[in-house]
């Protein structure tokens, strides 16, 4: 049973941010399910792309060739997520995918995440923009439980 939804727009402003997002479970549940999305995962302008390149070679003080700079292609965005339940941290999944399912349950969980009891009470998702390189990225959380 689906228990939470949430469609949230990043901007290039939101990048180094983390944006909670609370939820409530009624009652302990065996297993929770977490379906993560967002796009565009790759920054398509390749012209701004080596704008972007080039500026941060600047900042550091690098001197790159343009055939050093183009290695450097494609630019992808990167959101990632996390997971809270009422006892503290339940784990993060902190990847370069961006369209992925993970469960948690008492026995199980998918990789980055701790085996936790379902309870009642306030959970959360936690989304880590640790770059959003496009005008506009949409995330999508679907939060399922049973």
């Amino acid at each position: 049973m689906t228990i939470f939804r949430l469609k949230h727009e990043f901007t290039p402003r939101d990048t180094s941010g983390h944006f909670r997002f609370p939820f409530n479970i009624d009652k302990e549940c065996r297993r929770l399910t977490i379906k993560y999305k967002y796009s565009p995962k790759t920054l398509e302008d390749s012209e701004y792309s080596l704008r972007l390149i080039d500026e941060c070679f600047r900042r550091y003080g690098i001197e790159a060739s343009e055939e050093r700079k183009a290695a450097e292609l494609p630019l992808n965005n990167l959101i990632t997520i996390s997971l809270d339940s009422p006892e503290g941290l339940v784990g993060t999944a902190h990847r370069h995918l961006n369209d992925a399912r993970y469960e948690i349950s008492e026995s199980y969980s998918s990789a980055g995440f701790f085996p936790a009891k379902i309870t009642a009470g306030e959970w959360a998702v936690t989304l880590s923009a640790h770059a959003v390189l496009s005008q506009k990225v949409i995330a999508e959380v679907e939060v399922s439980v049973d």
